[in-house]
């Protein structure tokens, strides 16, 4: 099973609203005193109301000191806006921040999913992001649809890898003029959308499903359950 692209999410800052509430973090690029480095990460709120609660990163870190410098700080870099955007920690220690819009298709949230995060959120936040995610499964119901029955066919088969899975999808085939044995993917044929799965795609999905993802059927399934030891995913 593959690893999800930006690796799995451990830990969730809250209430890092200007630099003194900032998450800092600190190493040494090559074990020497002039290697010394510092950075302060936090977010920054759109105070116009009609902003709508929107958001964005602020970083600042340290200029690489010459011997016998103090640790001098650069100015602010201020990233673009957000409609949502979490600080996070990862498994390697890195601080970091994942972002989303107003809209997030299916195939994102199953990536998004897989970085262990979604436990992690509390009510409000799952809510910001189930919203975007349902208002892009409303104004794309083929693609909405085309996932839905991938994530209920990779339960159903419960393989293993995208070998197994071509082997054995009925839903699946390779164009004729595309039967290199070389080729990672499998189109899919489900409801009137084709779409190509590759290996990364499958493992996404197979994760969600292991991990018992939210049925993304229910109304309001962002309130259903966190996903972290409730079975979600219903059978159909």
């Amino acid at each position: 099973m593959g690893e999800v692209v930006g690796g799995r999410i451990v830990r969730v800052f809250r209430d890092c609203w200007d630099e003194a509430s900032a998450v800092e973090t600190a190493g040494c690029a090559d074990g020497s005193k002039e290697g010394v480095w510092a950075a302060r990460q936090w977010v920054e709120r759109d105070m116009d109301p009609a902003a709508d609660g929107r958001v964005r990163g602020v970083y600042r870190s340290t200029e690489l000191p010459r011997r016998g410098q103090l640790l001098a700080w650069r100015p602010p870099s201020y990233g673009p806006w957000h409609h949502t955007l979490f600080l996070v920690e990862k498994t390697d220690g890195i601080v970091t921040s994942r972002s989303f819009g107003r809209s997030i298709p299916v195939g994102a949230w199953v990536e998004l999913h897989a970085t262990g995060v979604w436990p992690l959120l509390e009510p409000r936040e799952r809510a910001r992001v189930g919203e975007a995610v349902q208002a892009h499964m409303d104004s794309y119901a083929g693609q909405r649809d085309w996932w839905l029955r991938l994530l209920d066919h990779v339960r159903e088969l419960g393989v293993g890898s995208l070998e197994e899975f071509r082997a054995r999808s009925a839903c699946g085939y390779v164009a004729v003029d595309d039967l290199d044995p070389d080729d990672n993917y499998v189109y899919l044929r489900l409801g009137g959308m084709v779409n190509s799965v590759d290996e990364y795609m499958f493992d996404m999905a197979s994760a969600y499903v292991r991990d018992g993802g939210p049925d993304l059927r229910e109304i309001g399934w962002w309130t259903r359950c966190t996903g972290d030891s409730v079975r979600c995913w219903q059978a159909r």
